[in-house]
C-alpha cells in the first residue's frame, strides 16, 4: 500500500476543499456564512485565490457581501495588487471587476489599462474616470480607438481633467485614430506601441528611451529596469512638460524621481518642484531639500497633506510658521 507523508495529505486536502467552495460559488449555492467568510478574507487563501473567489461573488444579492468585498479589496495596497495582476492570467471579466474597486490605486489601474487581456468595455467604463497619466497609455492603443471610438467621448466628460488636459488628451486621440485610418489591412494588425516595447532587449529599450517618442517614453520612465527608466531623463526630446509631468507620477522609481531632482534647469521651474515635494515616492531627502522653494499657499496645503510622510509634513509646518514670523516682525519694523 502506498503512504504519503502527512504534508501531502494535508495539502491533498486542501485542494479538494477549495475546488468544493469553488463549485458552490459558481453554482450560487453556497451558504451564506460562507459567503461572508470570503468577502470578509477570514479563509486561509492564496491573495490570487481571494481575488478569483471574490470575482465569483460580484453579484451576490447580499449587502453585507457586498459591503465587505469592498472592504477586503480597498484593503489590498494598489502596488501589491498590480503586482498580483502582472503574475496572473486574470480574464477580461476578472479584470473589470478588479478596475471597479481599484479608482484610487494608479498602480493597478495602469496594469489594467497595459494588460493585452484588459476588455473594450473595461478602458471605456475607466475613460471618464482616471487622470491623464493612465489616459495617455489608453491613447497610445490606436486600433482599440479605431475599434471603440467612444472611448474618446468618454473623455470628453472625464471630470479630473483640466479643460487643457482634455484638450490636449483628445488630439491626441483623433491624431492616433486619423494616422490608422490612412493605414492598409497589414499596418492595422501591426503590432501596438505596448506590444513592440515588451518585446524588446534592454540595450533596445535604452536606445528608444533616448530616441523614442513621448508615447513611448511614458512607458519607459516606468520599466522595471532602472536603468531603462532613468535614461528617459536624457532624452534630448524630453521637455519641461514631461519632466512636469514624470515628477508627479507615483508609479516610477525613486532614482527617476532623484534624477529629475538632480537636474538644475528643471530645478527652476516651480511646478516641477512643487510635483516633487507632494510626491509620497520622492525619496525623503529630495523632498526635504525642495520645500523651501514653495510659496506660502502650497505649504500650507502640504502640511495638511496625509499622503506625504510625517517628517515633510512637520516640515514644511515649521518652514510656513517660520515665514510668517519673519514677515509679521518685518512689518512691525515698518510700522
Amino acid at each position: 500500500m502506498t503512504t504519503y507523508p502527512k504534508e501531502d495529505i494535508r495539502r491533498q486536502k486542501e485542494r479538494e476543499a477549495k475546488e468544493i467552495v469553488y463549485r458552490l460559488l459558481t453554482e450560487k449555492k453556497a451558504p451564506l456564512s460562507l459567503r461572508l467568510a470570503i468577502s470578509r478574507g477570514e479563509l486561509p487563501l492564496a491573495k490570487v485565490e481571494l481575488l478569483k473567489m471574490l470575482f465569483l461573488l460580484r453579484d451576490d444579492p447580499d449587502e453585507e457581501v457586498q459591503s465587505s468585498i469592498r472592504t477586503t479589496l480597498e484593503a489590498i495596497e494598489g502596488r501589491e495588487l498590480a503586482e498580483l495582476i502582472q503574475r496572473t492570467n486574470f480574464t477580461s471579466n476578472q479584470l473589470d471587476f478588479l478596475s471597479r474597486y481599484s479608482l484610487s490605486k494608479r498602480d493597478v489601474l495602469e496594469t489594467i489599462v497595459l494588460d493585452s487581456s484588459t476588455s473594450d468595455k473595461t478602458i471605456e467604463f475607466l475613460a471618464d474616470k482616471i487622470g491623464a497619466e493612465e489616459l495617455e497609455l489608453i491613447l497610445m492603443d490606436q486600433l482599440r480607438l479605431r475599434r471603440c471610438p467612444s472611448i474618446l467621448n468618454r473623455i470628453k466628460h472625464n471630470p479630473l481633467l483640466s479643460p487643457e488636459e482634455r484638450e490636449r488628451l483628445l488630439q491626441m486621440g483623433q491624431a492616433s485614430s486619423q494616422s490608422q485610418d490612412v493605414k492598409d489591412k497589414k499596418e492595422e494588425v501591426r503590432r501596438t506601441v505596448l506590444q513592440k516595447i515588451a518585446c524588446l532587449t534592454v540595450g533596445q529599450k535604452i536606445i528608444l528611451a533616448l530616441k523614442g517618442t513621448r508615447g513611448e517614453r511614458v512607458i519607459l520612465v516606468r520599466d522595471p529596469n532602472r536603468t531603462v527608466a532613468t535614461m528617459v531623463l536624457k532624452s534630448p526630446k524630453l521637455g519641461d512638460q514631461e519632466a512636469e509631468s514624470i515628477a508627479n507620477m507615483r508609479n516610477v522609481c525613486d532614482e527617476v524621481l532623484r534624477g529629475v531632482a538632480e537636474n538644475r534647469e528643471w530645478m527652476g521651474k516651480y511646478p516641477i518642484v512643487h510635483n516633487l515635494v507632494k510626491n509620497p515616492k520622492t525619496p525623503v531627502n529630495v523632498s526635504m531639500g525642495l520645500i523651501y522653494k514653495l510659496n506660502n499657499v502650497d505649504l500650507n496645503k502640504l502640511k495638511n497633506n496625509l499622503d506625504v510622510p510625517e517628517v515633510i509634513r512637520r516640515k514644511s509646518s515649521q518652514t510656513l510658521r517660520s515665514r510668517l514670523h519673519i514677515d509679521h516682525q518685518r512689518r512691525g519694523r515698518e510700522r
